[in-house]
């Protein structure tokens, strides 16, 4: 999406009518990349003759100055370059496919080691140039399709509970109420294959992120600390902790939640902006509990703390699970889950490694032991501290860059931190 610039000045004054004027471009955009992409270049090339307008013969307003700092042109042009050229890689995927008996597909699957087998012969009997590719995936296989150089799509099954796809209230559904949702992409198509009344599945076929996971880029820069390139990961931490928060919090305003929060299920896409792989994670809600049977967790990023009889608390394992992903990019390893009466564990963790020792390490520290309390402050809190610290530390900064000063630390930031 195109973001809008808040109104400002009068009601007639020269400030009110640039913002009105820019911004009504840009809601034009707006709804062009939801329902007619292709639209979306006449949008861009109105956007240009504004800015020509303004800045060659106006003198722009300052939030416009600023809009255009942020989104320079070039970004943008890039940006509508890619909406439609997914916008067509999509229209082509829905074609590819509406040429196969799926069904057919389905009943001769034979296992995870078949998968790959029957996609290629399917997709090379339409086009020979085709490729397919397998990029593993356990026991949900996976499978990338080549269209062309730039071109490329994953395919896979989506398996989910019955009863629950039926009464609108699966994963599949939840990814439907929030569309829109950058960091939960919509699938460029889907079908139905079997439902057996235990469990539905279908075929999905979705973007492919070349730039991998989250888990694998953290990996590689893991194994670089004992080498000369090797750089500070906090402060690149504490800017996912910032777009795992953002992503908590808009999802939650949907009533839908997120239970599997980990960096195998993070993808990235090319701005290294994190993707959420496994939508098997969503779960609609109006409250905070919910039957455990109806999530999809993984045990390692949470504690015992979630459960109450068969309920789970939906709150508490987002927060357990963002607290425990940090940690593991942090220092590279997971808490050590310690049995406090069984079943019940606890998971302890080390924060007396180097990496928790600077100003970042202990700010991801805190945040880690404060997102684990019963009784934690709300997200935007952790988003509005995270703020205040990095606003804080670049002022610093750029003030110690000024003075020609050595880098002292900031007053007593490493001891306490409200959120």
């Amino acid at each position: 999406m195109f973001d809008l610039i808040p109104l400002a000045g009068g009601l007639l004054s020269q400030k009110r009518k640039q913002i009105n004027e820019l911004n009504s471009i840009l809601k034009k955009m707006n709804r062009c990349e939801v329902y007619n992409p292709e639209r979306l270049q006449h949008y861009l090339d109105k956007l240009i003759a504004f800015h020509k307008k303004t800045f060659v013969k106006k003198d722009p307003e300052q939030p416009i100055r600023t809009w255009f700092a942020d989104h320079p042109l070039f970004r943008t042009q890039r940006q509508v370059e890619q909406i439609i050229n997914k916008h067509r890689l999509r229209l082509d995927v829905v074609n590819l496919f509406q040429k196969i008996n799926l069904v057919s597909l389905y009943r001769e699957y034979e296992g995870k080691d078949s998968f790959k087998t029957l996609i290629k012969a399917r997709i090379t009997a339409i086009n020979p140039h085709y490729k397919v590719a397998s990029l593993g995936g356990g026991n949900n296989p996976l499978v990338r399709i080549s269209l062309a150089e730039e071109q490329h799509c994953v395919v896979r099954f989506l398996r989910l509970n019955s009863s629950e796809d039926a009464a609108g209230i699966s994963p599949r559904t939840a990814r439907e109420r929030i569309a829109g949702m950058k960091q939960i992409p919509q699938p460029y198509f889907l079908s139905q294959l079997e439902d057996d009344r235990q469990e539905v599945t279908y075929l999905e076929c979705s973007e492919y992120y070349e730039h991998g996971s989250l888990e694998r880029l953290f990996d590689e820069l893991h194994q670089q600390e004992n080498d000369e390139r090797a750089i500070d990961l906090n402060p690149l931490i504490l800017l996912y902790a910032r777009q795992f928060l953002e992503f908590f919090i808009e999802l939650n305003q949907h009533d839908v939640w997120y239970t599997d929060l980990k960096p195998s299920n993070v993808l990235l896409n090319e701005d290294g902006d994190i993707i959420i792989s496994d939508v098997k994670g969503l779960v609609i809600s109006s409250t905070k509990m919910v039957r455990s049977s109806q999530t999809s967790t993984s045990a390692a990023y949470y504690q015992s703390s979630v459960y109450k009889d068969s309920e789970i608390n939906l709150e508490r394992l987002q927060r357990q699970t963002l607290a425990n992903t940090l940690y593991e990019l942090t220092c590279d390893k997971l808490p050590v889950p310690k049995i406090t009466h069984h079943p019940n564990w606890r998971n302890k963790y080390d924060f007396e490694q180097a990496c928790f020792q600077s100003e970042e390490g202990q700010f991801i520290k805190a945040m880690i032991l404060e997102l684990n309390k019963r009784r934690s402050k709300p997200l935007s809190n952790f988003l509005n501290s995270l703020d205040t610290f990095t606003k804080a530390k670049e002022q610093q900064s750029q003030a110690l860059h000024e003075e020609g000063h050595p880098h002292v630390g900031l007053d007593d930031s490493r001891s306490s931190f409200t959120f």
